[in-house]
């Protein structure tokens, strides 16, 4: 019980969806993540761990919509796409049936430049440990087989690419701001 509760994706900082349509014959791919909380060691704030909390596949809109559904339970309400003309057909279907069936999700274009820059951002998490993946991830085989000559046929690393779109979501704020002390005790 102590374990799940450790698990658990509510125990997760901030979670976050991407979504990739469907192309070239390849099915609907999403993937949930979450980030996981991190103890601080020392006087600076720990890097972020990422952990693949859900990932899977819809060949129809119907099927797609019942993966929608879980989304909520597992307190995700942002997904990231990619903003192209091509899916604005989905983009238009989907936010009908939300409207419907009141499912509070929204859709955000992702800020990751390109696939390879993607790739880049995992790679650098997987090197320092920082990206965990379910044991039968579908995301992890793929990236098992990938190559530099893969950067090509992103549409046939349909679910790695569901992670390019939401890697960026978890870029730490570098930026601080000053705050003013509060004041009220010295008096």
């Amino acid at each position: 019980m102590e374990q799940e509760k450790r698990n658990s994706p509510m125990q997760n900082k901030r979670i976050f969806s991407g979504l990739v349509f469907p192309q070239s014959g390849y099915p609907f791919f999403y993937c949930i993540a979450a980030e996981k909380k991190v103890e601080a060691k020392g006087f600076e704030d720990a890097e972020p761990e990422i952990e693949i909390i859900k990932e899977g596949e819809a060949k129809t809109l119907t099927e797609l919509y019942k993966e929608l559904k879980t989304f909520q339970e597992l307190k995700c309400s942002t997904i990231y796409i990619e903003p192209e003309k091509k899916y604005v057909n989905y983009v238009r279907d989907i936010n009908k049936w939300k409207r419907k069936e009141n499912i509070d999700l929204r859709f955000k274009a992702t800020t990751t430049v390109s696939f390879e820059a993607g790739i880049l951002k995992i790679k650098e998490f997987i090197q320092e440990k920082r990206l965990s993946f379910p044991t039968d991830s579908i995301i992890r085989g793929q990236l098992a087989v990938f190559s530099k000559l893969s950067l090509d046929k992103e549409e046939e690393f349909y679910a790695v690419k569901s992670l390019c779109l939401v890697i960026n979501a978890f870029n730490r704020k570098t930026q601080q701001t000053e705050k003013e002390p509060d004041r009220s005790s010295w008096y």
